[in-house]
């Protein structure tokens, strides 16, 4: 996440102010999971749906309403940042991590006019940051009974549905972003 961010290195990563480490943004889960609710589970239940209203107003259907809110008001779950666990960041190809894209045929894919790709173009490797590890998604509910409960476990099935099919960030085409849930999901009172 962050692949269009400034940066020195000229691709981005979203990471952390304090402590300099990877984290998915809430929002960036929140409208991850919005979407996705919409796109796969809107169409088999309008309940599920959010599409363009008047303007710039978007309209929700009553589950997604409560889940995400709409343009007039905010949705009951709260979609905090998801955090790298510590184990992650210390193991050796874990955490931050160098890839490399290699395109061999720049100039075609420039778009330079009246070049054609060939066998001997020069590749132009392209080191850039990656993540990998694990990572701790928590969502929440002002309502502690069991019927926020209900609709926190609701919002993390959307959120582990999402991350597993779609992935989250950029490249994700390329397969970056992908996660599957590992464990259970677990609930802490406060």
């Amino acid at each position: 996440i962050g692949l269009g961010g400034e940066n020195v290195l000229e691709t981005g990563l979203t990471l952390e102010h304090t402590y300099g480490t990877p984290i998915i943004p809430g929002s960036a889960l929140k409208g991850l999971a919005s979407h996705y609710c919409s796109q796969v589970w809107g169409p088999q239940n309008p309940g599920f749906s959010i599409h363009n209203g008047k303007g710039a107003e978007k309209q929700a259907g009553e589950f997604a309403k409560i889940l995400f809110g709409d343009t007039n008001e905010a949705g009951f779950i709260t979609f905090h940042d998801g955090w790298i666990t510590p184990e992650s960041i210390a193991r050796q190809n874990s955490g931050l991590t160098i890839d490399v894209m290699t395109p061999h045929h720049g100039d075609y894919y420039s778009s330079k006019a009246g070049s054609a790709p060939t066998d001997y173009d020069d590749p132009n490797p392209v080191l850039f940051l990656t993540v990998t590890g694990k990572f701790h998604i928590a969502l929440s509910c002002s309502d502690n009974s069991d019927k926020g409960r209900q609709w926190v476990s609701l919002a993390f099935r959307i959120v582990s549905e999402a991350l597993s099919s779609w992935g989250i960030g950029g490249k994700t085409f390329a397969g970056y972003g992908r996660m599957k849930l590992v464990g259970k999901e677990t609930e802490f009172g406060g």
